[in-house]
């Protein structure tokens, strides 16, 4: 176990702490401001969630499935106040726990009766369909391409650095953090290092990060190495621009 990887896990605890902190610090919050303790607001969510899908598949509409949800979620949050919360403002915080508890009780067995217990499945919309493989946007499109560890991940990367050079404009740029391994590391030595992170047993060489780019058009390519993830692997920050068409003319 290397010093890095027990820095990258400190990290990973501090950004944990912080976001349960946060979430302390808004219902204090909330608390604070209010005097009013509501446990039933995340049933708001549940009953926003299958309103959206109820209404989308009424319309054959992603959107206006999610424009008819907030809609409805709306409503009922009204009705929640008038009819419920408003009755506890000036009541102690143990009569606000019990009845928004209540409340969380009563909207759960309206969903089974209305929905019924059973899990339900919504497909995304088309046009959030799509592999990194087969990047479901038009060709000279997007200005910037980021990813997270997910290139390693993907079983034909030739296709996807040639879909990363086609959605791209020319000048636009990637910005990719990544497993790589040292040239000498054959791809069986790779994958024996898999279990220290999943894309580590798929990632690429330096020299076949970079030749990829390049044969899909790409320039400026770049690896730069930020820490070492595993023997021979290391976390990477990969960087490489679509060239701009040569103007008429300029000598080559």
């Amino acid at each position: 176990m290397t010093f890095g990887l027990v820095f990258e896990q400190l990290l990973n605890g501090l950004q944990f702490g912080v976001t349960l902190f946060l979430m302390a610090a808004g219902l204090t919050l909330v608390v604070g401001i209010m005097n009013f303790i509501n446990l039933a607001h995340g049933s708001l969510y549940m009953v926003g969630a299958y309103l959206a899908l109820a209404a989308a598949r009424w319309t054959g509409s992603y959107l206006a499935g999610v424009g008819l949800g907030l809609a409805g979620t709306l409503l009922v949050g009204m009705l929640v106040e008038v009819v419920a919360l408003r009755t506890l403002y000036q009541r102690d915080h143990l009569d606000q726990v019990l009845a928004t508890f209540g409340l969380i009780l009563f909207f759960n067995e309206l969903i089974a009766i209305v929905w019924g217990r059973a899990a339900l499945f919504a497909s995304p919309p088309d046009f959030l369909k799509g592999h990194i493989e087969a990047i479901p946007l038009p060709a000279d499109s997007i200005d910037v391409v980021i990813s997270n560890c997910v290139v390693n991940l993907a079983a034909d990367k030739p296709a996807v650095f040639a879909e990363i050079a086609r959605v791209l404009r020319p000048g636009g740029r990637i910005g990719i953090t990544d497993i790589v391994a040292d040239d000498a590391l054959t791809p069986a030595e790779r994958a024996e290092r898999g279990s220290y992170a999943g894309c580590i047993a798929g990632a690429l060489s330096v020299s076949e990060m970079t030749d990829g780019l390049t044969a899909a058009g790409l320039t400026d390519v770049s690896v730069q190495p930020t820490h070492e993830a595993a023997p021979g692997m290391y976390s990477a920050i990969i960087r490489a621009a679509k060239p701009l068409p040569a103007r008429r003319g300029s000598p080559t």
